[in-house]
């Protein structure tokens, strides 16, 4: 009975998962347009499931509509090794004309294994933000209308914000 009880927990502790970072997201390349860091922190090896799936909310006839995009990742070995970091680029599949202005996108990562990675962005700067904070902000912005107000203004100011935070 202890060794199932060891079994069970070696299982649930050695499992993958993964940890994502998207760097760029650039609709108006036809390949490579995303690229983005996976690490599998889990004890045991996997895969990455080649396709990439986007949530966002886009502004159409004066309401917040929600929209899906889909990308194809270009490399052939997406192993994923334990504690070993590695960058990706995906080749957009299905992407609406006006994906480029989207708020509040979802990016959705997939293993082998059914592990799901999630990566949660405001908008096209890619400024991360928790899954707490996501909802939060769009919740507010779809009740109230207003969004943070420590945004930046700029792309400028954005990319000085950016450099603070370090290199990773």
């Amino acid at each position: 009975m202890l060794s199932y009880a060891i079994s069970l927990l070696r299982y649930l502790f050695d499992r993958p998962s993964i940890r994502v970072r998207v760097y760029r997201d650039d609709d108006s390349a036809d390949l490579g347009g995303l690229e983005f860091e996976i690490e599998n922190v889990g004890g045991r090896s996997t895969s990455l499931n080649p396709a990439v799936t986007v949530a966002f909310w886009l502004l159409k006839g004066g309401a917040l509509k929600r929209g899906t995009a889909t990308y194809a990742v270009r490399e052939v070995d997406r192993e994923l090794a334990p504690f070993k970091a590695r960058t990706f680029t995906a080749s957009k599949v299905d992407t609406p004309p006006n994906y480029g202005f989207s708020w509040f996108r979802t990016y959705r990562f997939t293993t082998s294994t059914g592990h799901v990675g999630k990566f949660h962005a405001r908008h096209q700067l890619l400024h991360r933000l928790s899954p707490l904070a996501h909802h939060w902000e769009l919740f507010s912005f779809r009740v109230l209308g207003r969004l943070r107000s420590d945004m930046p203004e700029s792309l400028d100011h954005f990319e000085a914000q950016k450099r603070l935070r370090g290199p990773h």
